[in-house]
């Protein structure tokens, strides 16, 4: 009994110490680091209706890897409840990051059966600063989420293999994991994973054990399926900086080097981080030096307890596998993709000092107290760092400054910021944003899309025009390059030149509200009403307004004044 109260006193300290931490988040904003497209301007989480949930599991929003219908879904309860207020929004990220740290412990104790241990693991866990851009980052749901479903798996897959193979916990476990890859598909590795537990558990993998993880593979096959079926925008487009095979394979090795240090050494920790980490060498020299002392306190543990450092590697490994920059795309390393990784790294102390098979006893009280003091000191201090790391997601501006800051030759920052600073109105200080990013990386057309938006505003329209015609020849493919110089050609009255930009625009995105309104606007002004009508009636059906209505109302007015 004494014990019980002991653990229900240790869940509460966790519980405690993660709110305190992470407490900032619950003030941020929305960011424009993806919460405009994905939750502020997304129609498709106004709606709880069962059309609306149907289209959340059948409809990608970015490839295959933005499969994440449960995510979704848990936005569109949120705004249900809260409609677009970010403190519900960041409620939630910190609700599932506590039910995880509890989580954490229990996988600890039913592998190690310590106490002591299970709470200094989870704390390190909880506190790390590696997970403050999971929790204060809206779109850090993805990891959150996904890491609860797949730890309340492993939990369950444990208590099977502890509970002579009850099936309830083997059913659990099952219905689990798919809930987790519906909530981001990197939860593939599980079936890899619950082999790990199996050698774990019984130092072999037999027949039985891979015929019970056959189900898993299949739900993974089943879901990946899905994914990509439900993918109707195609691959996500391309970096526009060309990243030769050979800094890519070696982007691939180093993200080793990268996440190991940042467990032991978390400084530096950023909202996105360069893809040229040779403009760094003092940080890469500093990361290669702490990843070298974490290997070789890996290869003295090993010797010490090689089961222990073998299965924290393996679980290390198969769980970052998927985020790894096979392909790079875009962002080779992100803090939030060490969200479930991590706890591999923590498996290996507490599982080296846990006691050998068969000693599960009560924890001698020196022991407890040698684990717990030490290791409590080191997570309030990482607590104390992710506290200020949750204020630096406060907002746009607060974000991007900070890389900028750390990182002054971060192209995607000072865009960022551009784009916040005029938001807020600071145009000046947002245009010499761009022109700083436009620098750094002249082939990206999203910089000079932004900046031609601001000179037409201030009806600077031939540099607004050659800002536009520069976007669209970087990249062909660019839906707002075409959009935008579509309706700075309508300004100023080339309304056939509109059309063929818009028309374009709609080749490449046939679901694009912009180009389908202000066609319909360039076909109403070449008197082309029939064809305004049916591009504003289509409009109407992808987003609904009074606008358009009226609109729609008064072009059909003036198509029948015109026929009598």
């Amino acid at each position: 009994m004494r014990n019980k109260y002991l653990v229900v006193a240790q869940l509460a300290v966790l519980a405690l110490l993660t709110v305190i931490a992470f407490y900032p988040s619950l003030k941020n904003e929305f960011t424009n680091w993806d919460d405009p497209e994905l939750v502020l301007a997304n129609t498709r989480i106004r709606s709880l209706s069962a059309a609306g949930v149907r289209d959340l599991f059948t409809t990608s929003y970015a490839g295959f890897g933005g499969y994440t219908p449960l995510v979704f879904l848990s936005y569109a309860v949120d705004y249900h409840f809260s409609g677009l207020d970010p403190r519900a929004f960041h409620a939630v990220n910190l609700f599932l990051h506590v039910l995880n740290v509890l989580l954490v412990y229990a996988i600890l104790f039913l592998l190690c059966r310590r106490t002591s241990l299970s709470l200094a693991g989870a704390a390190l866990f909880s506190l790390h600063p590696l997970h403050a851009e999971a929790v204060a980052w809206t779109q850090g749901r993805k990891d959150v989420l996904f890491s609860f479903f797949y730890l309340a798996a492993l939990a369950a897959y444990l208590l099977f293999l502890r509970k002579k193979r009850k099936r309830v916990f083997y059913a659990a476990a099952l219905l689990l994991f798919v809930l987790s890859l519906f909530s981001k598909v990197t939860a593939i590795s599980f079936p890899l994973v619950l082999l790990l537990l199996e050698y774990q558990a019984s130092r072999k993998i037999d027949k039985s054990s891979l015929a019970r993880a056959l189900p898993f593979v299949i739900m993974s096959a089943v879901v990946l399926a899905l994914a990509f079926i439900s993918n109707k925008s195609g691959p996500p487009p391309a970096p526009m900086e060309a990243v030769p095979y050979l800094k890519n394979l070696g982007l691939f090795f180093y993200a080793f080097v990268f996440y190991i240090a940042k467990v032991f050494l978390p400084l530096g920790l950023l909202g996105r981080y360069s893809v040229d980490i040779g403009r760094y060498p003092w940080q890469v020299a500093l990361a290669l030096a702490v990843f070298a002392a974490a290997i070789a306190f890996f290869v003295l543990a090993y010797k010490r307890k090689p089961e222990a450092v073998t299965f924290g590697i393996a679980f290390f490994v198969l769980t970052l596998a998927p985020t790894l920059p096979f392909h790079f795309s875009g962002q080779p390393y992100a803090d939030r993709y060490m969200y479930l990784p991590l706890l591999g790294l923590l498996f290996i102390p507490i599982l080296m000092f846990a006691l050998p098979p068969g000693g599960a006893r009560e924890d001698k009280p020196r022991a407890r107290w040698a684990w717990q003091v030490p290791a409590l000191v080191i997570a309030v201090l990482l607590g104390a760092q992710t506290r200020g790391l949750c204020a630096v997601w406060h907002d746009s501006l607060t974000l991007w400054t900070r890389v900028i800051q750390k990182d002054p030759g971060n192209a995607t920052a000072f865009l960022k910021r551009g784009e916040a600073l005029d938001a807020a109105g600071r145009t000046d200080e947002a245009l010499a944003d761009f022109a700083e990013a436009a620098r750094l990386s002249p082939r990206d057309p999203s910089i000079f899309n932004n900046r031609g938006v601001i000179y037409f505003r201030r009806t600077e329209y031939e540099k607004a025009m050659a800002d536009f015609d520069r976007a669209v020849a970087l990249n062909p493919f660019y839906v707002m390059g075409y959009i935008n110089r579509g309706i700075l050609r309508g300004r100023v009255g080339q309304f056939e030149q509109a059309l063929r930009d818009f028309s374009l625009a709609l080749v490449l995105d046939k679901t694009s509200y912009l180009a389908r309104f202000y066609r319909g606007l360039a076909f109403k002004e070449l008197k082309k009403y029939d064809a305004a009508i049916d591009d504003l009636e289509t409009a109407f059906r992808l987003k609904p307004s009074d606008q358009v209505r009226d609109e729609i109302e008064a072009l059909k007015k003036m198509k029948n004044a015109g026929s009598r």
